[in-house]
């Protein structure tokens, strides 16, 4: 994460393949996770959720106190608002 910047293009790799990715945007005190994505070859590891993690944590240490994830609906509800 940069200071003074409005976004970044996060991605993990593994064996110098791509296998998960996130764009994000952030101001002073918010980051907001726009998209994700991971390489379905790969998802028995969980790289997409471990890219999360180091997002929220690299966040944390910039002192950045709120994480919006655009809101979802939780699995197996298609009736949820957020459906």
């Amino acid at each position: 994460m940069q200071k003074n910047a409005n976004g970044s293009l996060f991605v993990a790799e593994k064996d110098g393949n791509i296998i998960a990715g996130s764009i994000c945007v952030y101001d002073a005190d918010r980051i907001t996770y726009l998209y994700g994505f991971a390489d379905r070859k790969y998802s028995n590891i969980g790289g997409h959720h471990f890219l999360k993690f180091k997002i929220f944590g690299r966040a944390r240490e910039q002192g950045i106190a709120i994480c919006d994830m655009m809101g979802a609906a939780p699995t197996g509800f298609p009736k949820h608002p957020l459906a």
